[in-house]
């Protein structure tokens, strides 16, 4: 029982990780967030010359941080923490 508790929080960590992942590609992907008042990024395209230069590696980066499942959650609680640390 003992190693179970020890082994638990990394459990957790990947299945926390394996949904966040399956939710990224079957939520339907915005355009525009109406909190930050911008376009968000889209899909890149997959090309060999983009993959050895490095550019989809970057694109894909930008899109899944502006596609993260509970996005508005967080960017929300992000907010009212800058203004509970008084950085607003």
């Amino acid at each position: 029982m003992k190693k179970l508790y020890s082994v638990l929080p990394a459990v957790v960590f990947v299945v926390f990780l394996a949904v966040m992942t399956l939710l990224l590609f079957l939520l339907p992907h915005k355009d525009y967030s109406e909190n930050e008042k911008r376009n968000l990024a889209d899909l890149p395209e997959v090309s060999v010359q983009a993959i050895m230069d490095g550019s989809f590696q970057e694109d894909l980066e930008t899109f899944t941080a502006d596609q993260v499942p509970g996005r508005d959650f967080f960017v929300g609680v992000n907010a009212y923490w800058n203004l509970a640390t008084g950085r607003n």
